[in-house]
């Protein structure tokens, strides 16, 4: 190593750290199913204060999800998604399934004696940022009231005509018959229980006493769309990389920000003034800060989507990202000053984003809003491109496996160049062809489904390289589904690349973003790989029915042996074989031995039943 020992424990420490998601939307924690004592007036939740649904204002479970991931100009930062896939990314129901009921979101007890004049406000949108999940005219979002002995009646129901919609914010009163102290709403979809043709996206809840079922004068400038990445190509990318940039201001995102939501009645008495600022970090703290954004001006009665936008790139006449080797966040930082009386609306007058200088390339940003499914009749190879500054080495290709994906299947993490006679498509051959099971879920989990596929010996690349996948003929198989990044989609446009068997290299179109691939570097070997960066080989299942016909194998190895109980080698693999056979073996208790590339041995104890 010739890196500062903090930076080189920070980078060891973060090799597989850098591939979880910087949000994960289906990861909603559990919490108390319902609260022993019902909330008060007023009720209010915009889903911009928490990165998850507050168990304080809605019972868990839910498969609901609370981002900003999925929405198209909310009303303000942060909504709650329903679908028709569980919190694991599981559908509610398999191939062939018909209509039915998905996601549910239930709000705690809420006391409403004694009140008067109930009316509960929402915003909802049909649809979400896929052009692909528009719901059909057989899903549905439905509004019921529970009177406080658990009868639930439909008051209000939508619903979907195959077009994505605008935000419309709805109010329903509240009947006297519900104004009872357990008083409850939930929110739910019925629809395809399988496809992304059931999404709806609700923000903004109010529910309170003394109002009036049409629009009122809340005072309330909220920040809506997301941020983009802090970087112009890329979701995040080396931090060498970026350092050897001719320009490093260049790598930086020349048009960021957000827009701004009037959602009072009525112009505000003073103008708003809003600012943007780009913080870096590295693993000593803050190094460099600077103002990319500051404005005041008026904003008038309901004006919707005023932009607020700034360009990185003229935050300091010198370079604002220090030139050192350390790992780095940029952290976009976006805070509007109203005045507002209400401390619950001031949660959305800032927004943030982070973008990592780390050892990878991605155009994804950890979440997958859709996905993209395929499962070929003939071989085929899927490819994401990136350009190095300077000459490097891949050391993993990473890939992010939804929760429904088949585990077991074999593909193969393959590596190309640019092809000379084609400049801007992979070459015909690769120049390296690893091949892996998908991997269970005990696997994906605690790596938040990015899962890195790390090869045998790092690939030299220069300038334009190619990461992705081959893949056999899977046409008797479920598909292959990888996550696709929706709303980072515009890093992704004309990266990703198609070439079936019979034919040559072509633009991959059917995938309506980023394809939540990533190429893992290691700086010419400068950066070490550390033994616990690479997953030590394992068997599963465990224990294995000889009617299964073979375990599979997962972790880097250069060959395994399967050892009986007297000691005697009973089977043998290859290199990184994706299974081992146990057809034809006693019942029993075996030893595999796994050799890794650096000499040690990894023994696992294999138990085989009948």
């Amino acid at each position: 190593m010739i890196c500062p020992a903090a930076s080189c424990l920070l980078r060891a420490a973060s090799l597989l750290a850098l591939l979880l998601p910087a949000l994960s939307a289906r990861a909603q924690p559990g919490s108390p199913t319902r609260r022993a004592a019902a909330l008060s007036l007023p009720f209010f939740d915009d889903f911009s204060r928490l990165d998850t649904l507050d168990a304080e204002l809605w019972s868990y479970p839910t498969n609901a999800v609370q981002n900003n991931d999925f929405p198209v100009d909310p009303p303000s930062r942060g909504v709650v998604t329903f679908e028709s896939f569980k919190r694991n990314g599981a559908p509610y129901a398999g191939a062939g399934a018909g209509i039915g009921g998905t996601d549910t979101l239930t709000s705690q007890p809420i006391n409403l004696s004694g009140q008067a004049n109930v009316v509960l406000s929402f915003w909802w949108q049909a649809g979400s940022f896929s052009v692909f999940t528009a719901p059909s005219s057989s899903s549905r979002l439905y509004l019921d009231f529970d009177d406080g002995t658990d009868f639930w009646t439909t008051v209000w129901t939508q619903g979907g005509n195959g077009q994505r919609t605008p935000f419309q914010q709805t109010f329903v009163s509240v009947p006297s018959l519900y104004l009872s102290g357990n008083f409850r709403f939930r929110f739910r979809i019925r629809g395809t229980q399988n496809t992304y043709e059931n999404v709806w996206n609700v923000d903004y809840i109010e529910l309170d006493a003394n109002r009036q079922p049409q629009p009122a004068g809340v005072t309330d400038v909220a920040t809506s769309r997301k941020l983009p990445s802090a970087l112009e190509r890329y979701a995040a990318m080396p931090v060498w990389q970026f350092n050897a940039a001719p320009n490093r201001t260049d790598e930086l995102n020349d048009s960021t920000g957000t827009t701004l939501n009037n959602l009072s009645t009525s112009t505000l008495p003073l103008p708003i003034a809003y600012k943007g600022w780009l913080t870096v970090r590295d693993v000593a703290g803050v190094v460099a800060e600077d103002t990319f954004l500051r404005v005041r001006t008026p904003i008038g009665a309901g004006q919707i989507g005023l932009p607020a936008m700034g360009s990185l790139r003229n935050t300091a006449t010198q370079p604002l990202v220090p030139n050192t080797p350390d790992y780095k966040t940029l952290t976009q930082t976006l805070l509007v000053t109203t005045g507002e009386p209400s401390p619950s609306t001031r949660y959305n007058d800032v927004m943030q984003r982070v973008t990592e200088l780390r050892d990878y390339y991605a155009y994804d940003d950890g979440t997958a809003e859709t996905d993209f499914p395929y499962a070929p009749s003939i071989p085929t190879s899927i490819a994401s491109g990136f350009t190095a500054t300077t000459t490097d080495q891949v050391a993993a290709v990473a890939f992010y496996f939804p929760g429904y994906t088949r585990t077991g299947q074999t593909l193969f993490a393959t590596v190309w160049a640019d092809d000379p006679q084609n400049p801007g498509q992979p070459a015909p051959m690769p120049l390296a062809r690893i091949p892996f099971p998908i991997p269970p879920e005990n696997v994906l989990l605690p790596l938040g489904r990015m899962f890195p596929v790390w090869l045998p010996q790092p690939i030299p690349v220069n300038g334009r390289f190619y990461v992705g996948y081959d893949m056999p003929s899977n046409a008797s198989q479920p598909p292959v589904n990888l996550g696709v990044d929706l709303n980072n989609g515009r890093l992704g446009t004309r990266q990703l690349f198609i070439k079936e068997s019979t034919g040559s290299w072509r633009t991959l179109t059917d995938v309506p973003g980023a394809l939540m691939v990533r190429a893992v570097m290691n700086n010419n070997g400068l950066l070490g790989l550390p033994e616990t960066a690479r997953p030590e080989p394992s068997v599963y299942p465990n224990p294995v029915s000889m009617a299964e016909g073979a375990v599979r194998l997962e972790g880097a190895f250069t060959g395994a042996t399967l050892l009986d109980a007297l000691g005697r080698p009973v089977r043998t693999v290859e290199a990184n074989a994706p299974t081992l056979e146990v057809l034809g073996l006693s019942a029993g208790v075996y030893v595999l031995r796994f050799r890794a590339a650096d000499g040690r041995s990894y023994v696992r104890r294999l138990v085989i039943t009948q």
